[in-house]
């Protein structure tokens, strides 16, 4: 009986090529202690200040972007739970026209994130920290397409 031998190349080359076409996915909860070790928070502000970033991104972004995140990074939906929901009142200062006194669409959107971040126990300050670990997180654990989905929403 004869055995069929692949070469090792044609095999390697294979599961490369393999590898490649799966989508990348990264279980969100990885990101937890790059948060609490990296910025000093708790697991539970860490984890609500992550689900505050990722509702404003998913407020912001298509249903069908939002949903490469979500596959690209099982759990956020459950981080997005963990939220404190914005005060009726930050809503309404966010959404007034700017030619009427307002803040932009995007001011407005982001005082809502501090305001949230607030209830946390966290300033404002943190907001750019959370943005940056997401940032590096995303870009790292599931590649540039999910990472530049999420930038778009915040910048």
């Amino acid at each position: 009986m004869k055995i069929f031998r692949l070469p090792k190349r044609f095999v390697f080359v294979s599961l490369l090529l393999f590898l490649a076409s799966q989508s990348v996915r990264a279980d969100v909860m990885k990101l937890i202690p790059l948060l609490t070790q990296g910025l000093g928070v708790s697991e539970s502000q860490a984890k609500g200040g992550a689900g505050v970033i990722f509702d404003y991104v998913k407020q912001k972004v298509s249903a069908e972007d939002f949903a490469q995140v979500t596959k690209a990074l099982p759990g956020v939906d459950s981080l997005v739970d963990l939220a404190p929901k914005a005060s009726d009142l930050s809503g309404q200062i966010g959404g007034l026209s700017p030619a009427l006194g307002g803040k932009s669409d995007l001011a407005g959107g982001m005082a809502g994130v501090a305001e949230r971040f607030g209830k946390l126990g966290l300033d404002a300050g943190m907001v750019d920290k959370y943005v940056k670990t997401i940032l590096d997180f995303a870009q790292s654990e599931a590649g540039s397409t999910v990472t530049n989905i999420i930038k778009g929403a915040l910048v």
